[in-house]
């Protein structure tokens, strides 16, 4: 029934959408189908997850019949589609900021716990795909910029970007921008590490982790770098806050 409903909207979708092609060149109607598919694909997949994790969750309920074993793994797959392809729209067609991943990591709260993809995915670990995700996403695209852009564009298999411009700066500079990367790994490490565990570790490191932003923030000319320092900053604060709120209700047991 959610596969023939999503069918039904895409054959809509479709049909608007190449009726308000058929006036444009051949080239630029070539274009908008394709950028036009992808935004259909994020959109199937992203309902078929939402429609699944609501019947799911009335399934749960006392009194209701069960949802089918398979339905949990259709659901994870079709979110994860939504997160990737959104993401690859967004900035592969609509060339917009990296930043955009803070608005579609969320949608990975709809991923549920199945005995294939995730079978160690419990509600109190919901909050981890969400931090790895956004916080992978941006080492991965500010590695990229200041590794793979320089050596792809050296080898002239990509035009000069944000990459080649820091390169050409000068050594000192490339240096500065990976010495702040790298800056901002140990405050998500910690809370990536802290959600999956569930437990209070010392807050040690995180007092060590944390300043360590600041001069990422100041040394840094990447606005990737820029962003993995202020979530960092905002990791640290959450941390510190379900530390202290963890450690009260294990006194209060005891």
């Amino acid at each position: 029934v959610l596969v023939t409903q999503c069918c039904i909207c895409v054959h809509v979708i479709a049909s608007h959408f190449l009726c308000a092609c058929s006036t444009i060149e051949e080239s630029e109607r070539l274009e908008i189908l394709r950028s036009g598919l992808l935004a259909i694909w994020v959109f199937v997949n992203a309902t078929m997850a939402v429609l699944i994790k609501l019947r799911k969750s009335v399934s749960s309920r006392p009194g209701f019949q069960s949802a089918e074993p398979w339905l949990p793994i259709v659901g994870n797959v079709c979110t994860i589609l939504a997160v990737v392809l959104a993401s690859v729209y967004n900035i592969a067609i609509l060339e917009g900021s990296e930043a955009c991943i803070y608005l579609l990591a969320p949608m990975l709260l709809l991923l549920h716990q199945d005995g294939f993809m995730f079978p160690k995915l419990t509600m109190q670990r919901r909050y981890f795909p969400v931090v790895l995700c956004s916080s992978l996403f941006m080492i991965a695209r500010a590695s990229f910029i200041l590794f793979g852009q320089p050596l792809l564009a050296s080898l002239k298999l990509m035009d000069d970007g944000e990459g080649i411009d820091i390169f050409d700066n000068g050594m000192g500079v490339w240096v500065r921008n990976i010495v702040a990367l790298v800056m901002t790994f140990p405050n998500h490490i910690l809370a990536i590490r802290f959600l999956w565990n569930l437990r209070s570790d010392s807050l040690v490191w995180l007092a060590v982790a944390t300043p360590l932003q600041l001069p990422a923030l100041l040394l840094t000319d990447l606005d990737t770098t820029l962003y993995l320092a202020g979530s960092g900053i905002l990791l640290g604060g959450a941390h510190w806050w379900l530390s202290g709120v963890i450690r009260k209700q294990g006194m209060a047991m005891i």
